[in-house]
């Protein structure tokens, strides 16, 4: 049976698929739709995506007790000119214009490199810059106003993908899964295929003994092994090394005011009252001890004369 099962498998084709699943099912298992993306240099265009690490995160309390925090968020920044790994964000945010931004602020920053390998790799620290254009897909996190406009006041503009063409953005969906697989592969707390865990009786959960800053460092090693590995999307060069030296050529691009790009980004509460209590938004009060006082003697005298008193509000 396993050996009939075995080559049974082994005819599936595009022709089979076809009759099997459909028409769409070939477009996007096998031939794919549209050209995959080109750049000239660095940082022209760089994809930015999401996916769910196959792995199980435990956070450890005072008490020693640990509570299961379930599967992170992983976005990565892939530049698609040299393939290299231009920023990396683990968290338990669902994708949201934060995880957004402060993807794009790691992408300006230098980067954490282990020891060893920037003892021989000194410019992995300096693969970072401001793009000219960010691939995205067509999810809810990039469809805001709030980002568009932040965009245009820092430099740079996005662009969304054809809707079901799968290779346009194939340079980022393959680094994703390297990515994913690396980072999950030897470590306790995997999640692994149902049949599989039933077979093995294996219970991921139970198993969860990785913590955030071990799954950080994982992370940074893995970046950094695949950034100064020849690739073969570049003619096996080294995506590091190609950046060098188109970094060399061009220099490296900054923003002007990361800050004002990470204000820019958060959203706008309008009609917001502020007191010596602090000030009321989306259901929250934010107060500030010294903030608050020196915020209101800022905006005391844009009042009223009757509001100027010990108890104004703005």
């Amino acid at each position: 049976y396993a050996t009939f099962r075995r080559r049974c498998n082994a005819l599936e084709q595009s022709e089979t698929v076809k009759a099997e699943k459909g028409g769409q099912a070939v477009l996007q298992d096998w031939m794919g739709g549209g050209r995959s993306l080109t750049a000239d240099f660095a940082m022209q265009r760089v994809i930015i995506d999401h996916t769910r690490l196959d792995l199980l995160v435990i956070y450890k309390l005072p008490d020693g007790s640990e509570i299961v925090l379930g599967r992170p968020w992983l976005t990565l920044a892939i530049d698609v000119a040299t393939r290299a790994i231009v920023a990396h964000l683990i968290t338990f945010i669902p994708p949201c214009v934060w995880t957004v931004g402060e993807t794009i602020s790691r992408m300006a920053m230098p980067k954490h490199v282990p020891p060893d390998m920037l003892e021989r790799y000194p410019f992995l620290r300096q693969i970072r810059g401001r793009p000219v254009e960010i691939i995205v897909d067509n999810a809810v996190e990039f469809r805001g106003h709030t980002m568009e406009a932040a965009a245009r006041s820092a430099g740079f503009s996005f662009r969304f993908c054809p809707i079901k063409r799968p290779r346009y953005r194939g340079i980022g969906e393959r680094a994703m899964g390297t990515v994913n697989r690396l980072i999950c592969a030897d470590i306790p707390g995997r999640t692994i295929p149902i049949q599989d865990a039933k077979r093995l009786g294996y219970d991921a959960a139970q198993h969860a003994i990785v913590f955030m800053d071990e799954l950080e460092s994982i992370a940074i090693r893995v970046v950094a092994i695949l950034n100064t590995e020849p690739h073969a999307g570049i003619d096996n060069r080294q995506p590091a090394l190609v950046f060098q030296r188109d970094a060399e050529r061009n220099g490296i691009n900054n923003f002007i005011d990361l800050d004002a790009f990470r204000r820019d980004l958060m959203a706008v509460k309008e009609k917001a009252r502020l007191s010596n209590s602090g000030i009321v938004a989306f259901g929250l009060r934010y107060h500030g001890y010294a903030e608050v006082p020196a915020l209101l003697d800022d905006l005391r005298p844009i009042e009223t004369r009757r509001q100027r008193t010990d108890g104004a509000t703005a």
